[in-house]
């Protein structure tokens, strides 16, 4: 889907881990990549494509280019961390990302979302527990 939102869970970002990342990620046709101040972005994505936003300055001004569709889409993924989940793992946090930009991106499909979610879980192929947590259930529950 065209501007679909990624979001990817890792270190802190500085310009050593989060250049691989926009590289992969950033479409070469893309026109603008929107920010906010951190100046790490400065060095990850090309001066022509970029552009950073101060919340101040969008407020004072009224300039609407916001940075607020990705401040929008995490607090969706804070609100399913309090309502759903309670508790995150770190080996499992790209799952819990994926899930809700999958929510996010389809957040306007809300009549048709069950469907969706039902159609899908009867098509796809099962996640045996070893793919899942990279052991089996006997090396969790040990020999009895």
């Amino acid at each position: 889907m065209a501007g679909e939102r990624a979001v990817k869970w890792g270190a802190p970002p500085a310009s050593a881990a989060i250049v691989p990342v926009i590289k992969a990620k950033l479409d070469p046709d893309t026109f603008r990549v929107v920010t906010d101040q951190l100046e790490t972005y400065a060095y990850a994505i090309p001066k022509d494509k970029h552009r950073r936003v101060s919340h101040k300055e969008e407020l004072r001004d009224k300039n609407w280019t916001s940075t607020q569709t990705v401040e929008n889409a995490f607090a969706l993924f804070k609100r399913g961390v309090i309502g759903q989940y309670h508790w995150l793992s770190k080996e499992h946090m790209d799952r819990y990302l994926r899930e809700f930009c999958w929510r996010y991106n389809r957040r306007k499909l809300q009549p048709w979302i069950f469907q969706m979610a039902l159609s899908n879980m009867l098509t796809a192929n099962p996640l045996p527990y070893r793919e899942l947590t990279g052991k089996s259930k006997e090396d969790e529950l040990g020999p009895f």
